[in-house]
């Protein structure tokens, strides 16, 4: 039976009334239905019109998605029913593909979970199950993204919603409760997250260190920071490097640094602040700060959620260690450390792809000889770092996968230097360089 002869069907099962004008009205419809073309678009409109009638009893479309709702067996979803159905009543999407969303939602197979925890870069389309084969998902995925709801922020809410193993941690440690594994989902919209919230703070000392520096060192010297947010790690630096006093200044601001990072091994810090390279400041105060943030909560690790791509990402890690080996390092901006402002002594940070990384493991692939024809066979190792060098930077198409490769393959085997390498394949290739964003707005930490 074909649409149009099931739409007939659905006509004369209608509810009988000895009203003329309702019997003259159906045999309208009936002949309007006969006489439609066969097209897509005439298909999919009947597709519709028959879900509805099928479902007339239930409440129509709205009715019918809140039974759908109402099946799948998570508390999540029941406490955001009439936020869900009106996103999904919104939606101009197929029966078949809202029953497609629905089976995958109440089997608890929306989310890869798997793939989810695996430490590395993976985008929303890998993790959402059904994202590239149906437009309801990947329209739902992509509203719900944005939605902060119930306690969750952007990022949260979703993986909270579609799947009953994601829940909230019963005593609020954590962000989310991952197959029983306590993760800290850290989002960044055009801006930057903090490793801090009320329970992540300085130590007792810190305020304490910050008075003894500013007494013992800042004032002798008549220095007086004109910003109400503090003095920054590189104004630190640069006032060290100036001073004739060293040991002392070392003496005086070394408690400060220990203080802003209680839980953490601080040697890093100091060395990097006394060394003058600020750069090596920015990235050990990051590892510092991500290391004193992991000591504290004692969660499984972090899930960090960049919602400025499109799709949005996902970078998951249990240490720094973790997080170098996906090829990926963080980076902070401005780190205040003199400061009396508790908002201020997280700074935010991003997670970037790292070139020296990068640089690292393509200089440990084997130097194969290979022909200079370009069409020549591209090995395994080669073509597996490219892959993983073009995915950290957003860059999937494999046509253009594949010339990075033979572009490496070329440079490697004429023992061109790794980080000229990766120079030379950004000037080739301009999307495989890294543009840090302006922030635009003040970001809401989760």
């Amino acid at each position: 039976m074909n649409i149009t002869e099931l739409l007939l069907e659905r006509t004369r099962r209608l509810p009988q009334s000895d009203d003329p004008e309702l019997t003259k009205f159906k045999q309208f419809i009936s002949n309007k239905i006969k006489t439609l073309p066969e097209t897509d678009e005439v298909y999919k409109t009947l597709r519709e019109i028959e879900d509805l009638l099928q479902n007339v009893n239930a409440g129509g479309r709205l009715g019918l998605i809140n039974n759908q709702l109402s099946a799948i067996p998570d508390e999540s979803v029941k406490q955001a029913q009439k936020e869900l159905a009106r996103y999904i009543a919104g939606m101009n999407i197929s029966p078949a593909d809202r029953d497609d969303l629905f089976n995958r939602w109440k089997n608890d197979t929306l989310i890869n979970h798997k793939l989810l925890l695996s430490p590395g870069r993976h985008a929303f389309n890998e993790i959402v199950n059904g994202y590239e084969t149906n437009p309801a998902i990947k329209e739902l995925t992509d509203e719900l993204m944005r939605v902060e709801a119930y306690g969750h922020g952007k990022g949260e809410f979703i993986l909270n919603v579609f799947s009953k193993k994601i829940n909230k941690p019963e005593n609020n440690k954590g962000d989310l409760l991952i197959d029983n594994k306590s993760i800290e989902v850290k989002t960044t919209d055009a801006g930057g997250a903090r490793f801090g919230d009320q329970e992540v703070k300085p130590g007792p000392d810190f305020f304490n260190a910050v008075s003894n520096f500013t007494n013992s060192i800042l004032t002798p010297l008549g220095y007086k920071s004109a910003a109400k947010s503090g003095i920054n790690v590189k104004t630190i630096q640069e006032l060290y490097a100036q001073s004739s006093d060293k040991t002392k200044f070392k003496k005086y601001i070394s408690p400060v640094v220990k203080g802003l990072y209680p839980a953490a091994d601080t040697k890093g810090c100091l060395d990097a602040l006394f060394s003058g390279d600020y750069n090596s400041v920015r990235q050990e105060f990051a590892i510092a700060s991500l290391t004193n943030y992991l000591n504290q909560k004692k969660d499984y690790g972090v899930l960090y959620v960049d919602i400025s791509k499109d799709p949005s990402i996902f970078i998951f890690f249990r240490n720094n260690e973790e997080l170098n080996d996906s090829g990926f390092r963080l980076d902070i901006s401005t780190q205040y450390l003199v400061t009396y402002d508790t908002q201020r002594v997280a700074a935010q940070f991003t997670i970037i792809p790292s070139n020296r990384l990068s640089a690292e493991k393509l200089s440990s692939l084997p130097m194969n000889k290979v022909s200079t024809n370009k069409s020549a066979d591209i090995p395994p190792a080669i073509m597996n770092w490219a892959r993983d060098h073009a995915k950290q930077r957003n860059v999937t198409d494999p046509t253009t996968v594949k010339n990075i490769a033979s572009m490496t393959m070329q440079l490697h085997s004429s023992k061109v230097p790794s980080a000229d390498i990766i120079r030379q394949l950004e000037t080739k290739f301009p999307a495989l360089k890294y543009v840090k964003k302006k922030s635009k707005s003040k970001i809401k930490n989760t």
